[in-house]
């Protein structure tokens, strides 16, 4: 075995059977395994978005963005609902102060 990869020039350890930074094979026949820098390459090159040049990012379920935007947007609403009942008396003094003859109770 010898103490750099024979795909990527990189000094490796010795006894290790396979490079830790390509993933070749490092046995004495030279063999190649099927996961090397290159094919990974040109799996990654395969999965590049063509408009960005990016890997795509994760696919989320639009119906599961849905409701959880709709939770949310209902747990607001009951705080807000909840804050109206709980500071009513305080919100109808404040009221018939700045409107004079409004008369809320």
């Amino acid at each position: 075995m010898s103490a750099t990869c024979p795909n990527c020039q990189r000094p490796v350890r010795a006894g290790a059977k396979y490079c830790g930074f390509c993933g070749s094979s490092l046995n004495s026949a030279g063999e190649v395994s099927a996961f090397t820098s290159t094919a990974l390459r040109e799996q990654v090159d395969m999965d590049l978005d063509a408009k960005t040049g990016r890997l795509p990012g994760p696919k989320y379920d639009k119906t599961s963005q849905t409701v959880a935007l709709t939770a949310v947007i209902l747990l607001f609403l009951v705080i807000i609902v909840a804050l109206f009942i709980r500071y009513w008396p305080y919100i109808t003094v404040w009221l018939n102060k700045i409107i004079p003859g409004l008369n809320i109770s």
